[in-house]
C-alpha cells in the first residue's frame, strides 16, 4: 500500500489462534524520524481497526534505550512490524550504526547463510535489499541436489543471471576458470572450517527474455569468487560430546557440507580426535560401524 512515497512493508505475522478467533496481535510501526507525522497517523489507522500498537512518539521515553527498545518491539512474540519505507528511512544520517543494526534485524529473515551474506555485502543494506528485491524477475530456490540457487534480475533492459551453491556444482557450469586453482583455495577454507560457496553470472544478450527455466538459467556461468562463512559450534556442544564418549558413545556427523569443513567442526568439538574418518556423499548405503 502507498501514501504520497511512503510504502508499508510487512515483516511477519504472528497470532495466537483460540477456536476462530486471532488474538495477541501486537503490531510496532517503524519510521525515520522526518516522518513521525506519516506514522502516528497509520498507527491511528491501525487502532481504529482494533490492533495493538507499539509507537516511539507514542510509548517510549526520553531516555529510552532506542535500540534495545526497536530489538524488543521486532524480536517480541506476537508481533507484526509495517516499515514506513520512505527516502528518509535509508538515510543513513537519521539514525546510528547501532540503530541500522536494529532495524537489519527486522528487514532480515530466513537462512542464517543468506543472512550473513547480506549483512557481509557492504554499506547501506536497507537500500540495497530493496533495489535488489525491484530488480529481481526470477528466483530458482535452493535444490539439494544441484546444491545451488540462482536469480535472474534486470539491469538497464537486459537480464543477469546470478548463482551461488557448492563450488563443485558452480564449477561445472562455468567457462574459462582454472578449476584446480579454485579448489585448492576451497580445500585451504574448509579445512579453516569455513562453509564455502561459489557464486557466478550470466550476462544474456540484448533483447533476450528472462530464463523460464532453471537449467536454461544456470549454464553458461562466469565464476566471480568464493565466500567463506564460519557458522561456530554452540558453546555447550563440546561439553556434551565429552559426556557421550564418557558414556562410552560414539559420536558421528551427518551433514551437506564439505567434508573438510565437517572434519574441522568435529575437531573443534571433540568428536574423532586422533581417528576421524570423513566418508563421501552416497558413503552411508550401508550401517555406520558400533
Amino acid at each position: 500500500m502507498r501514501l504520497g512515497s511512503l510504502v508499508f512493508s510487512v515483516r511477519s505475522i504472528h497470532m495466537v489462534v483460540q477456536g476462530d478467533n486471532a488474538i495477541d496481535v501486537r503490531i510496532f510501526v517503524s519510521h525515520a524520524g522526518p516522518d513521525t507525522a506519516w506514522a502516528e497517523w497509520v498507527a491511528w489507522q491501525l487502532q481504529v481497526e482494533g490492533y495493538a500498537v507499539e509507537l516511539d512518539a507514542w510509548h517510549w521515553r526520553a531516555g529510552d534505550d532506542f535500540v534495545e527498545r526497536m530489538r524488543d518491539a521486532v524480536e517480541r512474540s506476537g508481533v507484526l512490524m509495517i516499515a514506513l519505507w520512505s527516502a528518509q528511512y535509508f538515510d543513513a544520517r537519521h539514525a546510528t550504526r547501532d540503530e541500522w543494526s536494529a532495524i537489519r534485524v527486522a528487514m532480515l529473515q530466513g537462512d542464517p547463510t543468506e543472512i550473513a551474506l547480506a549483512e557481509g555485502s557492504g554499506p547501506d543494506l536497507p537500500a540495497r535489499l530493496a533495489a535488489r528485491d525491484e530488480r529481481r524477475r526470477a528466483l530458482f530456490r535452493f535444490d539439494a541436489r544441484l546444491r545451488m540457487m540462482s536469480t535472474v534480475a534486470q539491469h538497464d533492459g537486459r537480464f543477469r543471471v546470478y548463482v551461488k551453491g557448492a563450488p563443485e556444482a558452480v564449477l561445472a557450469r562455468t567457462s574459462g576458470a582454472d578449476r584446480d586453482a579454485v579448489m585448492a583455495v576451497v580445500a585451504d577454507l574448509a579445512q579453516r572450517g569455513l562453509r564455502v560457496l561459489a557464486v557466478a553470472v550470466r550476462d544474456l544478450p540484448p533483447g533476450a527474455g528472462a530464463p523460464a527455466r532453471r537449467e536454461d538459467a544456470e549454464a553458461g556461468l562466469r565464476l566471480l569468487g568464493l565466500a567463506g562463512l564460519y557458522d561456530p559450534p554452540r558453546p555447550q556442544v563440546a561439553g556434551a560430546v565429552r559426556r557421550c564418549h564418557d558414556a562410552g558413545l560414539r559420536v558421528h556427523i551427518v551433514t551437506g557440507d564439505n567434508g573438510a569443513t565437517a572434519a574441522a567442526v568435529a575437531a573443534e568439538v571433540g568428536i574423532g580426535v586422533g581417528a576421524l574418518d570423513v566418508l563421501p556423499s552416497g558413503g552411508l548405503s550401508s550401517p555406520l560401524p558400533p
